[in-house]
């Protein structure tokens, strides 16, 4: 018993902050944007409860952070083998959203590992990758020839508004997908996931283990 109260003995003598422990870093209300210039990257990886609002086409790549200000600098954007992560690395609180607007060249990659969200318009490329791990959702504009969604978690993509010829999905857990598939749609459902998708493809082929379906809308 003395061992378990001995930390929380300690953190009254220091004058710890309980608080502070818990939920990290507490924004201070004060919004500020910031531009930050990166490497040239193809891929976004959210990691995290961040928003990212992405435009591709644009051969001037920029980059912005609307956050609070004490929250600015544990928001790190680092590019790796052409991925552009964005992570923070301490936890924080806040009651305004941390929002990342970026655009750039071309975009052949999104994923979302955690509960952020990624709203991406003007896509334009032969194929694309969209994963989630995890709640956030992600929203697609645009064309491609060849799309590959995988969804882990209860997370939701929302492909309506991009045109894709072959579209593979796989669904693993909660989440839904709604596709604009031309060609051919391959699903696999692994629990009460649903895919919901609009346009004539010629093949549709389709395996569901549980709750889920795929249908045409």
């Amino acid at each position: 018993m003395k061992l378990f109260l001995l930390p929380a003995m300690l953190c009254l003598l220091l004058g710890c902050n309980i608080n502070h422990i818990i939920d990290g870093v507490h924004g201070n209300g004060e919004l500020k944007s910031e531009n930050r210039t990166v490497a040239t990257f193809t891929k976004v990886v959210v990691e995290g409860s961040m928003d990212v609002i992405a435009t591709a086409g644009d051969s001037n790549q920029t980059l912005s952070i609307n956050a609070d200000s004490n929250i600015l600098p544990i928001i790190k954007t680092e590019v790796k083998d052409g991925e552009l992560h964005i992570y923070a690395d301490k936890s924080y609180n806040s009651k305004n959203n941390v929002t990342i607007t970026l655009s750039t060249a071309m975009l052949n990659g999104l994923a979302v590992e955690g509960s952020g969200d990624i709203k991406a318009s003007n896509l334009n490329r032969d194929s694309l990758l969209i994963d989630i791990d995890g709640s956030g959702d992600i929203a697609l504009n645009g064309k491609t020839n060849a799309l590959r969604i995988e969804v882990n978690g209860s997370g939701d993509i929302r492909a309506k508004e991009l045109v894709a010829g072959i579209v593979q999905i796989e669904i693993n857990g909660s989440g839904d997908v709604y596709t604009n598939v031309t060609t051919s749609l391959n699903v696999e459902v692994n629990g009460s996931g649903d895919v919901e998708y609009t346009g004539n493809p010629t093949t549709v082929n389709q395996s569901v283990n549980g709750s889920g379906s795929v249908r045409k809308r």
